[in-house]
This record gives C-alpha cells, structure tokens and sequence, in this order.
C-alpha cells in the first residue's frame, strides 16, 4: 500500500494515485522457486536481424542493474497468477536490462549490464526482500569503483500493477509503459529528479503514451535512496508489470534507448562545452 508520502511528480496518460508504482514484497521462498515457462511462449518474440558489426564504445559510462533481478511475466509462466508469483531465475528483468545494454552500445553508447542474483544473495544472508536495495547497493559500488567513467545507473524493475495500466499501443504495435521512481530520502535528489524530468519529457514528445510518468518516494513508503545518491543520473526505471509480456518490454526499450541516445549525446555537447 502506498502513502500520502508517495508523489507524483509528472503523470502520464492514465496516472493516478490508484496505479503508483506498488513495491511488492514476496517471501524469499516465492522468489527461488523453479517454476516451468509456458511452451512456446518464448516463441513468439521476434529475432532481431542480424546487422553489420558496430564499433565498441570507448569507455562505458552506463550502469544496468536490477535490485529485484527475479521479477518475472505472468504470460511466460506456469502456475503464476499474480506480482509475487511471477519470478523466475532465468526468464526475468534482466533479460530486459540485456535488451537496453545491447541496444545503447549499437547507438555508440557504452553500456554494462549486471545480472548478479540478488534474490539469492538474500537467501544466503537469511535477509528480506526489503533488503535488495543494500545487496544492490554493494553491486553499484564496485561498478562505481572499478570504472570512474560511470555516470548513468539504470535500476531496471518491472512494476506489480495490472495490465490496464501498464500497457499502450502505438501504431498497431503494443509496448510496456514506463515509470521513473525518485527517491527523496537523501540530500541531492533533485538533480536524479530533473534528470528523470527530461527524460519523460522527451518520451511524451515523440510518444505521448509511453510514459506513465515519475512517482517520488521517501523511506516510509519503501527503501527512500534506491542507491540515487550514488549519482547525479540516477533512476529506478519501471518497464511494463506482470501481465506484459518480454516482447512488450524489448518493444518498449528500443524506444527507450532511441530517447535516451539523443539526451546522452545532447548533455555530452553541454557537459564538455
């Protein structure tokens, strides 16, 4: 449940208080569970086709990584109904993150994707799930010092709300809605909060739908930081829910990483005269 401490900063098309990004929070057992994927739902995600080898960016200045690495989809699984349900080791958000990683390296952007088992890690330590953000935390900090280059760090998550509000269509082709999360429990989060601001802004231009907007957070309704005050660019990104499918979410992030190639570029310019 959320609180009159969750804010929305920027609505989308659609956004309310009923749909705030919701931080659920399944026992560690639901998170390790094997469950079986559907047959043959893999199946349908088209291929990407294959083109002429791209130059590797010199140096990697984004950050991937996924606090809940286990959030799955509804759709590709068996005997998974709900938010907490659907979590799998293998077809889950990071798979997403690898979508976004690949495609803002093809667009000159260098980027690294971390899939470190973080529900695994809270098993081993006998720790909450609450507890994802410190296991991350750990994650983001080593990046940050093996790499002085690191700027942008991308928390990849999926949200737990339904369908309805988590998914448009935009010229006969479906997409999962994004939404940016702030938190505001630490001293410089306005600069993480006008970053997310243009980054929404330039969605809505090009695809007035596909955002749903930016929710503000501080601790009482969930961990508050979200590892934000690690740097100035720093966002937990919500692609899609339990009920879109990974086809919708690589939909979403090709997008994504077309936006976010013209903003890296245009801060590059500013940020180096």
């Amino acid at each position: 449940m959320f609180t009159i401490t969750s804010e929305i900063i920027v609505a989308g098309e659609g956004t309310d208080f009923t749909n705030i990004p919701i931080e659920s929070s399944p026992p560690i057992e639901e998170l390790l569970k094997d469950r079986e994927i559907k047959e043959n739902s893999l199946e349908k995600i088209p291929k990407e086709t294959p083109k002429a080898p791209y130059i590797q960016p010199e140096k990697n200045t984004v950050f991937i990584y996924h606090s809940h690495n286990r959030e799955s989809f509804i759709p590709h699984l068996k005997d998974s109904f709900d938010a907490s349900s659907a979590q799998h080791k293998e077809i889950n958000i990071t798979l997403v993150g690898k979508r976004l990683g690949d495609q803002l390296i093809k667009k000159g952007i260098g980027a690294v994707v971390d899939t470190t088992d973080v529900a695994s890690i809270l098993y081993e330590r006998n720790w909450k799930y609450r507890q994802s953000y410190d296991v991350s935390r750990e994650v983001v900090e080593e990046a940050l010092a093996t790499n002085e280059h690191f700027l942008y760090l991308f928390d990849i998550h999926r949200d737990s709300v339904g369908r309805k509000a988590t998914t448009t269509t935009i010229d006969g082709k479906t997409y999962a809605k994004i939404y940016f999360v702030i938190g505001k429990s630490h001293e410089n989060y306005k600069e993480n909060e006008k970053f997310a601001i243009e980054l929404n802004r330039m969605i809505e231009e090009k695809y007035p739908t596909l955002t749903r907007g930016i929710a503000r957070k501080d601790k009482t309704t969930g961990n508050g930081v979200y590892n934000q005050d690690l740097s100035e660019r720093s966002v937990i990104i919500e692609i899609g829910g339990p009920e879109n499918t990974l086809d919708e979410l690589y939909n979403t992030v090709d997008l994504f990483a077309e936006i976010f190639a013209e903003y890296y570029f245009k801060d590059a310019v500013e940020v180096n005269g």
